[in-house]
C-alpha cells in the first residue's frame, strides 16, 4: 500500500507540522503564524496551505488553519515515523538532537512498514531519545 505522505512536500510536511504541534491551543494556528515558524513570507505559506486544502488535509477559514480528520492522521503518522527513525540513528550512536535534525529531512518520505521493520529490529522501544511517546 502506497503512503499518501509521499506525496507532501517537505514544506507542506513542516506546516502539517507547525499546525498538528499546536492543535490542541484554544485558538487555531494563523497563516502568519506558520510563516514566522518556518521563516517563510506570507504568500508562500498561504500558497502551501492552498495546496494543503486540496489535498484535504486542512481547513482554512479567516486567515486559521486547523487539520482535517485526514491531516490530523498525516501528522500523527509524520510524528510516529519521525521518532521511530530517530531513536534508530541514536541507537546507531548519532546524538538525539543531531538525529532529530536529520529525520526531519526525510520523515515523511518513509514508509510505515519499513518503520515498523525498524523498530521490530531495535526492539520496540516505547519512546524516543527525547522522552516521547513513539506510538507504533
Amino acid at each position: 500500500m502506497k503512503n499518501e505522505n509521499n506525496n507532501l512536500t517537505k514544506r507542506e510536511r513542516d506546516c502539517i507540522i507547525t499546525v498538528g504541534e499546536r492543535r490542541n491551543q484554544s485558538f487555531p494556528t494563523r497563516v502568519s503564524f506558520i510563516a514566522k515558524s518556518l521563516g517563510m513570507k506570507m504568500p508562500t505559506v498561504e500558497e502551501i496551505v492552498k495546496r494543503l486544502v486540496k489535498k484535504g488535509l486542512v481547513q482554512k477559514e479567516a486567515g486559521m488553519v486547523i487539520l482535517t480528520a485526514k491531516g490530523d492522521q498525516c501528522y500523527e503518522e509524520i510524528i510516529m515515523k519521525h521518532r521511530a527513525m530517530e531513536t534508530f540513528l541514536f541507537e546507531c550512536g548519532v546524538d538525539a538532537d543531531d538525529a532529530c535534525k536529520e529525520v526531519s529531512k526525510f520523515d515523511y518520505l518513509i514508509e510505515k512498514k519499513s518503520v515498523y521493520k525498524i523498530m521490530e529490529k531495535i526492539g520496540k522501544p516505547e519512546r524516543c531519545p527525547h522522552g516521547f511517546k513513539i506510538m507504533v
